[in-house]
């Protein structure tokens, strides 16, 4: 608590009569007790003359809370490559190539799956979930995948990118081609729904179709056979 500079004054005034400066008493004949409440008072008043008010801002400051850290939603999207018949072993080499070190040094990439599909040889669906649109941005400025980029050209007759929201997830382990045992997951194995978003169809023709979840981490890679149904 600030005290104003008057009362201060007056402080001093009150020390200065009570022990007689200002009638002389002290001169002419000081006694121990004047002096000693005299310098008592002087103390008090010094203290408070120390006390400053605070900065006009600063309570408002401190009552303001810190703005809260932006939410963000993971981003996430398809690409589909039709490949010419004798390049194919071409492109899933360095396609290989690209998802290991997407894996090695991007934990900002949550998944990263390379499919092939029976019923149509020659094409490779890769799906991706980034933690944010920035980490997808990152990605991209990668020089591996800028190798990828250009080293794709002449394998790929035509591609089809699909950008994706998700709303909901669930994965739990399972096995990569030619592994022992299960591997772990993409994903953590739980449900997330956002709150804005509608949920996602829930089966497809006659069996599930797992959706990977986007909790922050290294994401793991994997190639997976499966049918394209419409």
């Amino acid at each position: 608590m600030s005290i104003p500079v008057p009362v201060a004054i007056a402080g001093v005034m009150v020390a200065a009569a009570g022990t007689g400066l200002l009638a002389g008493r002290c001169i002419r004949s000081p006694r121990p007790t004047f002096a000693a409440w005299a310098i008592a008072m002087l103390a008090l008043t010094a203290a408070l003359l120390a006390q400053r008010p605070a900065p006009a801002g600063a309570a408002t400051a401190a009552a303001v809370p810190a703005d809260p850290q932006p939410v963000t939603n993971p981003y996430g999207l398809i690409a589909i490559y039709t490949l010419p018949e004798d390049r194919v072993a071409d492109f899933d080499r360095i396609a290989g190539q690209v998802a290991e070190q997407v894996r090695a040094v991007e934990p900002d990439t949550l998944v990263y799956v390379i499919h092939t599909v029976p019923k149509a040889p020659m094409q490779r669906i890769f799906y991706e979930v980034y933690s944010d649109r920035a980490a997808w941005e990152r990605h991209e400025r990668q020089p591996h995948v800028k190798r990828f980029v250009t080293g794709r050209r002449p394998y790929v007759l035509a591609t089809n990118v699909i950008e994706v929201r998700l709303t909901y997830a669930k994965t739990s382990p399972f096995a990569l081609p030619g592994a022992a045992g299960p591997a772990p997951a993409a994903l953590a194995g739980s449900g997330a729904r956002s709150g804005n978003q509608p949920a996602a169809p829930s089966r497809g023709a006659g069996r599930d179709q797992p959706q990977p979840s986007a909790p922050r981490g290294p994401g793991r890679i994997a190639r997976h056979d499966g049918d394209v149904t419409a």
